[in-house]
């Protein structure tokens, strides 16, 4: 069962993501960083790490549809990866 505090910590940690954001684009847009150039140099960039990102989120949600499906916790998961070791 998740506690008020978890709840309240991954809030926190949400909003405080999205403000970060926010602050980054609006410094970009500020200082007129989206120019060509700048896009052309780290577009690579941008896609590779898009796409890990999306990769390991669709990983993440995968794990957990086999744990709700199987019905088994993410500490059992965790005891029997480091029993594997």
């Amino acid at each position: 069962m998740i506690t008020n505090e978890e709840k309240n910590k991954k809030i926190f940690n949400t909003s405080n993501s999205v403000y970060l954001l926010i602050q980054v684009i609006l410094i970009i847009s500020k200082n007129n960083y989206l120019k060509i150039t700048w896009i052309e140099t780290f577009l690579p960039t941008i896609i590779i790490v898009t796409i890990y990102l999306t990769v390991a989120i669709m990983i993440f949600i995968f794990i957990k549809i086999i744990q709700k499906v199987y019905g088994v916790s993410d500490e059992e998961m965790n005891k029997r990866f480091w029993d594997k070791l």
